[in-house]
C-alpha cells in the first residue's frame, strides 16, 4: 500500500497540525510531564475528530490516529535533525 493512500484515508492533516502545535507548546512550557504528552494528543485528536467530522466511531478513530501521528512526526523530526556533534564527542 502506498503511504499517500494510507495518509489520505486514515489521517486528517489539520488535526495532525493542531495536535503537533499544542504538543510542542506543552513541551516548551514544561508544566506537564513529557510522558503524558502522547496521551494528551491522542485524547485531543479524538475530540477534534468528533468536532470536525461529527459524532461517530470512525470520526473518533480518525482523530485518535491523527493525534498519535503528530507525536510520531515529532519523534521523526527529533531523530533526523538531532545534533550530530554530540554523538561524535563521545568517542
Amino acid at each position: 500500500m502506498d503511504i499517500n493512500v494510507i495518509l489520505s484515508e486514515y489521517c486528517v492533516p489539520i488535526i495532525v497540525a493542531v495536535c503537533y502545535c499544542i504538543g510542542y507548546a506543552i513541551k516548551k512550557a514544561s508544566f506537564i510531564n513529557d510522558k503524558y504528552i502522547p496521551l494528551i494528543m491522542i485524547f485531543l485528536g479524538g475530540i477534534s475528530g468528533i468536532l470536525l467530522k461529527g459524532f461517530s466511531y470512525q470520526a473518533c478513530a480518525l482523530g485518535i490516529v491523527s493525534g498519535a501521528a503528530s507525536t510520531g512526526i515529532n519523534q521523526i523530526y527529533k531523530q533526523l535533525f538531532k545534533d550530530k556533534d554530540v554523538t561524535n564527542d563521545s568517542k
